[in-house]
């Protein structure tokens, strides 16, 4: 990709899987030259991290479950962002995609605390995703269509691997329809899977051990995703959790 960085994107030779089996196509990953990540992690209302873990369950292993610090996309992008929501009178779903578990999932996942759904489970067909994700097949970037955009560019950040040179542009449409919840979602999962690849292959070296991804490290099957949010632009983040069990933190 023309980037010296030990964290640039993933060399072409890396065969990775395509969201293909949702109909969006996708670009490579792309440097991003503009990204200022810094470390630590500002408050935010609804797109909040914490290093602490959460241990619940009152039957069975109990688990710790943490939101993954990000990298800042910028100085300013959580508390721009909540400002941006209060004063734009409109919402917060037009800045805000959640990925919660259908009701009939949640007993399966009850050990967990916080709605969110397995990375593992959002690569699924769509036909399985409906029992698994609440509103799966509901058409989303609305706002986004309606402000003229025909593609969301996605950005994948992970503490330890800054900067990252991550990037995945994403039609926001599927043929004539807007994509829906669970075709969004296969789209991010499939990223992280390939996050942790490039991490398993050597590619991506991290400066923070705690949050190692890959072998040695945090796997792709103890990753969940909870949200997406939009810091600017058509520029869109994701907000992650690890779950593990007792100890693992």
């Amino acid at each position: 990709m023309g980037s010296t960085h030990p964290n640039s994107s993933p060399s072409p030779s890396v065969n990775y899987p395509s969201p293909s089996s949702v109909g969006s196509s996708t670009t490579s990953p792309q440097h991003v030259a503009s990204i200022q990540s810094t470390s630590g992690l500002q408050s935010m209302a609804l797109a909040s991290s914490s290093a602490t873990p959460a241990l619940t369950g009152t039957a069975g292993p109990m688990y710790g479950e943490v939101f993954v610090p990000m990298p800042s996309y910028g100085p300013r992008d959580r508390a721009d962002w909540v400002e941006r929501v209060r004063m734009g009178n409109h919402p917060v779903s037009n800045y805000l995609i959640l990925f919660e578990p259908e009701v009939a999932a949640q007993a399966e996942h009850a050990n967990t605390s916080c709605p969110s759904v397995f990375m593992t489970d959002c690569i699924l067909n769509s036909g399985n995703q409906r029992t698994i994700m609440r509103d799966a097949e509901e058409p989303i970037f609305a706002a986004m269509k309606d402000k003229g955009y025909q593609e969301i560019r996605f950005i994948l950040r992970w503490p330890g691997y800054s900067p990252l040179d991550w990037a995945r542009n994403i039609p926001i449409y599927v043929g004539d329809r807007l994509m829906s919840r669970a075709q969004l979602a296969h789209c991010i999962a499939s990223e992280f899977e390939q996050f942790v690849t490039a991490c398993n292959l050597g590619q991506l070296h991290t400066t923070e051990p705690h949050w190692r991804v890959g072998r040695g490290g945090i796997t792709f099957g103890r990753m969940k995703l909870s949200s997406l949010w939009n810091p600017q632009g058509n520029i869109w983040v994701a907000s992650v959790r690890v779950v593990g069990s007792k100890g693992s933190y």
